[in-house]
């Protein structure tokens, strides 16, 4: 990454040598260079919160742990002179101390030319990036909603045994002859992960896909499962007999279309006299029925009577098809009662929905190389049979209803989705070749503001290093397709990296207003410490960048990662000061994508509060106390969990799981899955319990 320069250079004036001791935000920066120190604190008495005064020894113990790669994720407790530390003896220097300094260097934090101060003091007093609701309008609730990516083994491919026979959960039946790639084996997967959804209570429906190419002709619909193609009404339907006369009087087209519907209509009143769901009847029993049909024609001749047969089979599949559509539009009508309306939103996400998704494990990308077969015993005949091979896999992606964020009860139906789904069907546990994971979209009913959007921005930009620790290393270092980081691979980013690429993102706001250019370096400045990140020029230009933008739409193109996949932040957004209502694919939420793939509801939940946290952080801080928190950070004064009030026991459930060596969390299989047991454990909890 060169030094910038010419037309792409507003920042001006020197940057600090070196970096904070606690912190390095670099782009690429190598697993020996980012070190951090992790301290804890044992507690005698767990319900005591961390602000304990210093020397209060009889609640607190504290030791220091040895120093690893990793987050600083406890406070150090309190300074030498008994005050609280974390917090800065002096207060950091704000745009209005800065503005209209004549004296002040460039590297004071001075972003904007002090001739232009006063614009710069009226533009913070009134923001116009963080409008008034209308008149009349009452503040909306936050909203939530999850999306899980998983791979389920669906059935054996054909002629291949259960490779693991002890496993209690039953693998789909009649799949034999329907290739992965099929509508039937798709649909069968999908709506038996549906069906154990609404089995734990929960609204789930069973609609259209436009991921899945189902062919009506095939009488297979969007609710129907292999599995459960029994010869349902059989045993009753073959004592059935209808009767037609041929008309002499009719011509025989008339007869041929006279008779169908005449033995239809006495079919369908057999099944309502004997109790019978007509639309439960399967294609094949209707067929087996149909090659019974010209004993009950009279008076024609044998080529007439067959026929009729052809043309009541006919009529009656196409009857049945259109019953049947009917049913699953009526089904898909169901509303969750936990579901937040969101004018504009897709109906869909009044429930739980599910559908094929592009993650999983490409044939073409497997190897079984990632796997342990050290303690694995295959069945006789299969033993060269290499993993992930010999199950037809479906790669899920279960999508929640809008949630209320502040309802406990929304929260408490991901211990219920990840128990239904996990005590029914065999999920794979995740590794980093396996595309998957836990999305959380993150909205407002009364919409995001440009300047809520902007601190969250530049919060997760700063602190980006820090929250990849939370999670797997191949979630960033290796950068998968689905997490790529918002500091290298967004439009903006690249740009101000390589201004001579074809994608010009930057805020046009300097052709068009002068005055509000200024205005912004201000609020940057009234938010941001630019200096506390150090030399880190890149950073200091993209967060500078960031603050430019004077609408929703065009911030949220310059944040889009478009090379290569996605970014793991997403924001799908528009709009101008205010987001409005969601349409196509922008949903009007900011989505968190870095979390691997993942059943445990538990770690699921903590890693919401984190989220959940630098969401409300952005949202409710002031200017100044925004700017001093986060400088206090980045100088190693304090600590993320004290700024964002995070959960003494989700830090604790990371700090548990973080690997010493490399500082990043880590399941316990360390990314090479035992292929004697390569499946999530039942339950919601533990996935290697």
């Amino acid at each position: 990454m060169g030094r910038l320069s010419g037309k792409n250079a507003r920042v001006p004036g020197p940057v600090k040598d070196e970096l904070p001791p606690m912190v390095e935000l670099r782009a690429k920066p190598s697993p020996e260079k980012r070190k951090y120190t992790i301290f804890v604190e044992e507690r005698a008495n767990p319900s005591q919160g961390l602000d304990l005064p210093k020397g209060d020894a009889s609640s607190v113990k504290r030791r220091k742990r040895t120093p690893v790669p990793g987050i600083v994720i406890f406070d150090r407790g309190s300074d030498a002179s008994g005050g609280q530390q974390g917090v800065p003896s002096t207060p950091a220097p704000t745009a209005s101390s800065s503005v209209g300094n004549s004296s002040a260097s460039p590297g004071d934090g001075v972003w904007f030319s002090p001739s232009s101060s006063r614009l710069g003091e009226t533009q913070l007093r009134s923001d116009p990036d963080d409008p008034e609701l209308e008149e009349g309008a009452t503040p909306g609730m936050a909203t939530v909603g999850f999306k899980f990516q998983f791979l389920v083994a669906g059935a054996s491919e054909d002629d291949v045994p259960d490779l693991h026979p002890n496993d209690s959960r039953p693998l789909l039946r009649r799949t034999r002859g329907y290739t992965m790639a099929s509508p039937e084996f798709q649909l069968t997967v999908r709506n038996a992960i549906v069906d154990a959804v609404r089995a734990n209570g929960m609204v789930a429906v069973k609609g259209p896909s436009d991921r899945i190419n189902l062919d009506r002709q095939d009488n297979f619909t969007w609710a129907s499962r292999l599995d459960d193609q029994r010869d349902t009404n059989l045993e009753a339907l073959m004592d059935w007999v209808g009767e037609y006369r041929w008309n002499s009087h009719l011509s025989g087209a008339e007869n041929l279309r006279e008779g169908a519907l005449r033995i239809l209509a006495q079919f369908v009143q057999f099944h309502k006299r004997n109790g019978l769901q007509f639309s439960q009847t399967p294609r094949r029993v209707i067929e087996a029925i149909g090659e019974r049909v010209p004993k009950f024609v009279l008076g024609a001749s044998k080529s007439n009577t067959l026929r009729v047969g052809i043309n009541w089979t006919r009529r009656t599949l196409e009857m049945m098809s259109t019953l049947r559509q009917r049913q699953e539009a009526q089904d898909a009508l169901e509303v969750d009662p936990l579901s937040v309306y969101v004018e504009g939103a897709d109906p869909k996400y009044l429930a739980w929905t599910c559908d094929w998704d592009d993650g999983g494990i490409p044939a073409w990308y497997a190897d079984s190389s990632d796997y342990d077969v050290s303690t694995y015993v295959a069945p006789t005949g299969q033993e060269e049979l290499k993993p992930p091979n010999g199950y037809k896999w479906f790669n899920a992606r279960l999508s929640s209803p809008i949630l209320d964020l502040g309802k406990p009860k929304s929260m408490a139906t991901v211990d219920s989705v990840c128990a239904a789904i996990r005590d029914s069907l065999r999920v794979h546990k995740p590794y980093s070749r396996m595309e998957t994971g836990v999305h959380f979209n993150f909205g407002f009913q009364d919409g995001w503001t440009l300047l809520h959007l902007k601190k969250l921005a530049s919060l997760c930009l700063m602190f980006e290093n820090v929250l990849e620790r939370f999670h797997e290393r191949y979630q960033s270092e290796f950068e998968g397709w689905q997490t790529r980081s918002i500091r290298d691979n967004t439009d903006l980013s690249r740009f101000l990296v390589r201004p001579d690429i074809s994608v010009d993102v930057q805020s046009t706001v300097e052709s068009r207003n002068r005055r509000q250019m200024v205005s912004y370096y201000g609020q940057v400045d009234a938010h941001v410490d630019l200096r506390a990140l150090g030399a880190d020029g890149i950073m200091q230009r993209l967060i500078s960048e960031i603050w430019q933008y004077d609408n929703i739409t065009d911030f949220s193109q310059g944040m889009l990662v478009r090379r290569g996949g996605k970014g793991n932040l997403r924001f799908r957004v528009d709009g101008d000061k205010r987001t409005g209502a969601p349409h196509d694919d922008v949903l009007q939420t900011v989505e968190f994508r870095i979390l691997q793939g993942t059943l445990d509801s538990t770690h699921i939940l903590h890693w919401l509060a984190i989220c959940q946290a630098l969401v409300m952080f952005a949202k409710d801080t002031p200017a100044e106390e925004f700017r001093l928190l986060t400088s206090a950070v980045l100088n190693g004064e304090a600590t993320l969990q004290k700024i964002l009030n995070i959960p003494v026991d989700t830090i604790e459930y990371f700090y548990s799981r973080v690997n010493r060596d490399t500082g990043y969390f880590e399941h316990p299989d360390q990314d090479h899955v035992d292929w004697a047991n390569p499946f999530m454990a039942k339950g919601n909890k533990d996935m290697y319990a």
